[in-house]
């Protein structure tokens, strides 16, 4: 109990000294007649504004006992000063008139993001229907006279430009919060004991559309991502405008971030350039690529089948077989690789450090299991793909590669949250700074989710039940059912956004 008051009492201490923000449980203010004006306004009867009323005392009881149990998070009062500290200078307003502090604001949309909200419509909502709960638990909330406008959320977003954002996730949100050993995974990868493999790709914003242009065609926005395929978390990101921007992009992201000194590095085949693959070489950071004939690689493609196909030189080939059972079809890959030597001097040349070269052959058939007659199944489909890498040929950067193949596709999957769940590739937005901080915001809430997804998963959040402990192990909960539990308890949110900022790995 002494241990417990000692750190009570230190997180009062730190709480109190505070600048900027006042104590997350307010003293009584008179916000009763301010919440019976607006409940007016909006037409409410006189015994449903009492019954709202109810609702503010309870509130007040439900911080108060919140922060009695969990001391530690009055943190939040160190939190909103350090956001403020790193945004306080692009914020142009008179800070002594202003009635929406920018820290506040950016936190109470990561809040609401968390909580299922996608667009500005959606916060400012967020921000009326939960007003009286952030009035108790976050400090520096507006009295409830100012209730946010949707378009006052995007101009305060919009305070904040590209690079400073960057330096916020940098500072706060690219860091691995769950170890790899206590990841729970749909598919089980051995991720711990290899080194860990950085996806870089591009995403098109669908929706956007250039400022000032009379063509939809011309986006406004292709959001670029480095993305950990190990830890399942965005690194890094930019905005530029086309794909063919994405090689400077993925540059630019690397000078600014840190990352393993044996991370490998994979991007697709339209990035196969000399300019990237120089700077990788010139960083000494691995790599591998798919190899296509667009780009001017098609001389490389076909030196590689040829060299796989014949193999007259004799050279060492290194092998690996697998079989498996996903979703109604069977796959049998077949994964090779050789040294690079096999190439002529003038094609490997091109290819700074390159090494070794592979061969994955893919053949899937489908599969039920209750039509047993042969003549009714169709015909398997076998697919090659082909890539270049500079891990030299030894068994242990084979291992690496088989695995490296295997996970790349964590941030294809990490697209497809971004635009089924958080509905990115929806938002019409043609502002560019609008697109840029909107990239950011997802970036940042697409790591944060993760997070609460793997916490409440180890936590035993999930209420169905499995037939054996094994499956419910490997199952963790989908981001629709992460959003939706965070949406469901404002409590639960703020703790989760709170403990992302403060927990160390």
């Amino acid at each position: 109990m002494d241990g417990e008051f000692n750190i009570s009492a230190k997180l009062e201490e730190l709480a109190c000294s505070s600048n900027r923000f006042s104590s997350p449980v307010k003293p009584q203010i008179d916000y009763e007649q301010e919440y019976i004006e607006i409940f007016r306004a909006f037409g409410l009867s006189e015994f449903e504004i009492e019954d709202q009323l109810d609702k503010w005392e309870l509130s007040k009881l439900k911080a108060e006992r919140f922060y009695k149990r969990n001391p530690k998070y009055r943190i939040i009062h160190e939190i909103l000063d350090g956001i403020y500290a790193d945004v306080a200078h692009v914020d142009p307003r008179d800070q002594e008139l202003i009635s929406y502090n920018i820290a506040v604001v950016l936190f109470v949309v990561l809040l609401a993001g968390v909580s299922n909200c996608n667009d500005d419509a959606e916060i400012a909502e967020f921000w009326f229907f939960n007003n009286m709960e952030l009035q108790h638990l976050v400090p520096g909330m507006p009295s409830p006279k100012h209730m946010i406008s949707d378009e006052t959320v995007r101009t305060i977003r919009k305070l904040v430009p590209e690079d400073v954002m960057h330096a916020i996730f940098t500072k706060y949100f690219n860091k691995v919060k769950v170890s790899i050993a206590d990841m729970i995974k749909n598919k089980d990868y051995d991720s711990q004991n290899y080194r860990k493999t950085l996806g870089g790709d591009g995403q098109e914003l669908r929706a956007t559309y250039r400022e000032g242009s009379f063509s939809r065609k011309k986006k406004g926005g292709h959001g670029v991502s480095i993305y950990d395929c190990d830890s399942q978390e965005v690194v890094g990101f930019k905005t530029v405008h086309r794909k063919n921007q994405e090689v400077q992009a993925f540059i630019d992201i690397l000078d600014k971030i840190t990352i393993d000194e044996d991370a490998i590095f994979y991007a697709d085949a339209l990035n196969l350039r000399d300019i990237l693959i120089s700077y990788l070489d010139f960083r000494n950071i691995d790599w591998f690529f798919p190899v296509k004939e667009n780009n001017g690689n098609k001389d490389l493609r076909d030196v590689i089948v040829k060299a796989f196909n014949d193999n007259s030189d004799n050279s060492e080939v290194f092998s690996h077989e697998s079989l498996e059972k996903i979703s109604g079809r069977i796959e049998e890959t077949s994964i090779k690789m050789m040294s690079a030597d096999v190439l002529s001097e003038e094609i490997r040349s091109q290819y700074g450090k390159a090494a070794t070269i592979v061969i994955v052959t893919r053949k899937t058939s489908k599969y039920c299991a209750r039509n047993t007659n042969p003549d009714e199944q169709p015909r398997p489909t076998t697919t090659q793909r082909y890539y270049i890498s500079s891990l030299k040929p030894t068994h242990e950067n084979f291992r690496q590669l088989v695995h490296s193949i295997g996970v790349r596709w964590y941030f294809e999957t990490h697209h497809n949250t971004l635009d089924s769940f958080f509905l990115q590739d929806k938002q019409a937005l043609c502002d560019k700074d609008n697109i840029n901080v909107t990239v950011a915001k997802n970036k940042i809430l697409y790591n944060v989710t993760s997070y609460a997804r793997q916490r409440l998963s180890q936590e035993g959040f999930r209420r169905t039940k499995f037939r054996t402990e094994s499956s419910e192990k490997r199952k963790p909960l989908s981001f629709k059912m992460t959003r939706q539990a965070l949406a469901s308890d404002i409590y639960l949110a703020f703790k989760i956004i709170t403990d992302y900022f403060i927990e160390e790995l």
